[in-house]
Formats: structure tokens, sequence, C-alpha cells
């Protein structure tokens, strides 16, 4: 298998497996809720403080793809994980709060996205759940070039104690 695809390799191992897929299914379900507020009204429209909404939605799909993007380089450092998956739930928290706060019984729009933002705190909520119980640090240096050369051992070892 070529270099360049070694990576994506990764995905498929187990305890990260199931990761990258809740991570594809939260990431599909952000594009819906984006393309959804794209093409039907602006948030505007329908309140103003909904307007929040699809920026928490474009925040929380850019903090998921970064996610994704440690895992593909192989540095899963349980702590980045977390931190990534708290930050997932918030948004998505925050952002079925605000849907909710602003209850409209006509607006089926905001009825979809509160649905959708409903899986995406239950696929946030599973992540860190997986990645709290399941996973352990795993940080890879075939990504560095010369890695570790013209150093001791003993601060190799030092520096892979850290992760």
């Amino acid at each position: 298998m070529p270099a360049s695809r070694e990576p994506l390799k990764y995905l498929t191992y187990y305890p990260f497996s199931v990761l990258s897929v809740t991570k594809a299914f939260i990431l599909v379900i952000y594009v819906l809720s984006v393309f959804v507020w794209q093409w039907n009204s602006h948030p505007i429209q329908i309140g103003i403080v909904v307007f929040i909404v699809p920026i928490l939605n474009l925040i929380g799909c850019a903090l998921l793809l970064i996610s994704l993007w440690f895992m593909v380089q192989k540095f899963y450092w349980k702590r980045v994980e977390l931190a990534h998956n708290l930050g997932g739930v918030a948004l998505s928290l925050i952002g079925m709060s605000i849907l909710l706060l602003t209850y409209n019984k006509e607006s089926s729009l905001r009825n979809y996205i509160a649905f959708n933002h409903l899986l995406v705190t239950i696929g946030w909520s599973f992540c860190l759940f997986w990645s709290r119980f399941f996973t352990s640090n795993n940080v890879s240096n075939l990504f560095i070039s010369e890695w570790g050369r013209g150093t001791d051992e003993i601060e190799i070892e030092a520096l892979e104690g850290h992760f």
C-alpha cells in the first residue's frame, strides 16, 4: 500500500473505527443542517436569535474535522479528543436550547434542525463516552521526517512518555 494511503488505513482499526463512523454520521447531519439553512430561508427572517444556530453548526463541523484530522495523522491524544467531544456536545446543546427556547409551531424548519441537533448531541455524547472508556493515547512519529535523529535514547523515551 502506498505511503500516502497509510493514514486512512488507521481509521479502520478497532477503537478508532467506531469513532470514525460516528463522526462521519455527525458530519453528514451537520452538512444537511447547513444546506437546510442555506436553501430555505435566511435565519434572520425566522428570528434574530436563531441566527446564531448556523454559526454554531459551522463551528461544530470545523471542530469535528479537526478531530478527524488528528485521527488521520495518527496523533490520537485522549485529552485532545475529549476536549473536542466536550466542545461538540456543548455547541449542539446550545444550538438545541436556542431552537427550543424560540419554539414556533408553524416552523417545520426549526423542528427539523432541532431534531438534527438532537442526533448530533447523541453522536457527540457517544464519541465522548467511547473515547473516554475504550481508547488510549496513540501518537505516531511516522509522519515526522528524521524524528529522533541526533538525540539520545533517553530524550526520546522522555518525549514518548508525555503521550
